[in-house]
């Protein structure tokens, strides 16, 4: 029987450890949503963006990415690079988990770039448009 879902953010310091384990996961995310891979690296290195991991307890089942930016006058954090196996199982604590994080840092939206699928596993998320053939999906924090 598997543990339940952890899901926990890995400091910038750690990330050169975390690589190999999860860069093939962050990879197939990157092509997902057409993200730069080495700027993606250097990001993540100086804490501009922030890695992220699901786990089970007996391994690492996902991985992605967040990022606060502004847009159009909002605070608002998105989460890209979202790949893994079993989403069925944490699709919707990711959703959760990184929504209390937005909260915590006074977004005012979470906003999510990839498969229209995401929507069906985190009904939170509502597909508001697209950007380069790549679904743009938004919740509420």
């Amino acid at each position: 029987m598997s543990e339940a879902i952890q899901i926990f953010c890995v400091p910038p310091s750690d990330f050169g450890k975390w690589w190999p384990h999860v860069g093939g996961l962050l990879l197939r995310g990157m092509h997902t949503t057409k993200m730069a891979v080495l700027d993606t690296m250097d990001r993540i290195r100086n804490g501009a963006m922030q890695l992220w991991l699901v786990s089970d307890g007996a391994g690492v089942l996902a991985a992605f990415l967040t990022e606060i930016a502004e847009d159009a006058g909002r605070k608002v954090m998105t989460l890209g690079a979202l790949a893994g196996e079993a989403p069925k199982r944490w699709a919707v604590a990711v959703s959760d988990r990184v929504g209390e994080y937005a909260r915590a840092e006074g977004c005012e939206a979470l906003r999510c770039y990839g498969s229209e699928a995401w929507s069906r596993l985190a009904p939170s998320f509502q597909v508001i448009g697209e950007r380069d053939g790549v679904a743009m999906m938004e919740q509420a924090p």
